[in-house]
This record gives C-alpha cells, structure tokens and sequence, in this order.
C-alpha cells in the first residue's frame, strides 16, 4: 500500500470527487494519506473536499520546478502529522 496518493481535482473517466470517495469506502485506505490537487484556488470546494475525506489540498503550480518543490513540501507535510490535526492547505509559488 502507498503512503500517499496524490489525488487530481480533475480527472478523466473518473472524477477525483468520485475516486476520493471509493477510496475513503474501502477499510484499507483508512491509514493513508490522500492529497489533492489542482490548478484552481476554491476555498468553498477545498473544504469540500476536506470534508470528503482528503488530508491535504495542494494547487498545482505552473511550472516543473514549483510542482517538484511543492511535491517535496507535501510530502515533508505528511512526514510531520500523516493524518492527524487540521487538513493542510500547501500554497506553491
């Protein structure tokens, strides 16, 4: 099982909406941390989110070396307080 899934706000086929929530059904999911993503900045659909289940919100950056660098701050985020506390907002950029 991962330690983390970085979850797309956005996806094809399936939504990241429908994925977080068959995700959080399922027992064996319940230890790991779920990040989502997206180039929007909605505080009203962030929270959404949190309450579906997802620990952390993450807004994707524009560039290559913003996205490795908030990768890199999401994951020391999730290091620190896996699960546990307030869900996280990562602001890049």
């Amino acid at each position: 099982m991962p330690d983390i899934i970085f979850l797309d706000l956005y996806m094809p086929i399936m939504d990241g909406r429908e994925c977080l929530a068959k995700l959080r059904e399922d027992d064996r999911f319940d230890e790991i941390c779920i990040i989502r993503y997206s180039t929007l900045m909605n505080l009203d659909k962030v929270e959404e989110i949190f309450n579906a289940g997802a620990n952390r919100y993450l807004k994707k950056p524009s560039t290559y070396s913003a996205l490795k660098n908030a990768l890199h701050k999401a994951i020391a985020s999730v290091r620190k307080n896996p699960l546990g506390g307030q869900s996280v907002i990562i602001y890049t950029e």
